[in-house]
């Protein structure tokens, strides 16, 4: 097989969105740390947005990176969870790809 065709995993970014701080940011934060196996970061807002109370500076919610052979173990049980399906739309131009559990 060309080198050039074979997939290969640079990163994986798995992100949680709470849109709060308090318990659900802190339960989040615990339910990535058991399904990564690292300890996450939070993630703030940039932006003012007074329809939804959000102040610059918030804590909306938190994300892992993870690389290397841990980024290819979780794609694996990811796309187990999925039974191995993934629809074309989950892929951009770049080659990146983007799914939700």
């Amino acid at each position: 097989m060309n080198a050039m065709r074979e997939l290969r995993v640079e990163k994986v970014v798995v992100n949680i969105g709470v849109g709060e701080a308090g318990e659900r940011l802190v339960k989040a934060e615990k339910v990535l740390e058991m399904v990564t196996g690292q300890k996450p970061v939070e993630t703030i807002s940039k932006t003012v947005n007074r329809d939804l109370g959000i102040r610059v500076g918030m804590p909306l919610g938190c994300k892992v990176t993870l690389r290397g052979e841990t980024a290819e173990d979780f794609v694996k049980r990811a796309l187990s969870i999925r039974e191995r399906r993934v629809p074309v739309y989950s892929f951009d131009k770049e080659g990146n790809m983007s799914f939700g559990i």
